[in-house]
């Protein structure tokens, strides 16, 4: 199966949040959030919310592309370019960031995102001309078809080459993907353990020279 890729519309911010909301409700850097609410609709209604900002913050600045089989998204991608301003605070609020505070508290928020900052601290550290991967997702019902390893190769590596090139980073927080990306010749940066209120999260840096 080949997809074809394209930077996402911005009609598609919504489409597009719900996929990674889909996609990362069991992922750890995600799920540490569960015990904050009452029940899972409840957790997967505030991680639906946090994905949009994030989706909708990069589409101000940089760049959100999708995979589409047959008219339909069935995956994306979030990717920084070094080319670009940098994603900040006020890209979030535009996109909706203080929303977010009707599911969780301020403090509970800022506690979150700085734990998200501990897991990227290696590749921002890194002093290369660098892209970054901050998301790649693959829709549920179209999972364990290769998909993910077909955007990576057929659609992120090719645009860092074509402008520019340089090296990629990006994180995982599951074992799954760190074999994932070994497999598609990243080098494992640092392995290290994140705690955050009493739960334990495993964190892989990784960087892939163009």
């Amino acid at each position: 199966m080949w997809l074809v890729y394209r930077l996402a519309r911005r009609d598609e911010a919504g489409l597009v949040a719900d996929l990674n909301a889909e996609a990362y409700a069991e992922y750890p850097l995600f799920r540490v959030l569960r015990g904050r609410f009452r029940d899972e609709d409840g957790f997967r209604r505030f991680l639906r919310a946090l994905q949009g900002v994030f989706v909708r913050a990069f589409m101000r600045k940089q760049l959100v592309y999708v995979g589409v089989e047959a008219g339909q998204v069935v995956c994306a991608a979030l990717l920084a370019s070094p080319d670009r301003p940098q994603v900040g605070m006020w890209d979030y609020l535009m996109g909706g960031g203080l929303a977010l505070l009707a599911h969780v508290s301020l403090p509970a928020l800022i506690e979150f995102l700085g734990l998200v900052g501990e897991a990227e601290s290696v590749c921002d550290g890194i002093k290369a001309r660098k892209w970054f991967v901050s998301s790649l997702a693959v829709a549920m019902s179209w999972q364990q078809r290769g998909l993910g390893g077909q955007m990576l190769e057929g659609c992120i590596m090719p645009h860092v080459k074509a402008h520019g090139g340089g090296g990629v980073a990006l994180t995982t927080n599951t074992r799954a993907n760190r074999a994932f990306y070994l497999k598609h010749g990243f080098a494992e940066l640092d392995e290290r353990e994140l705690s955050w209120c009493g739960q334990r999260i495993r964190n892989w840096s990784f960087w892939r020279a163009g």
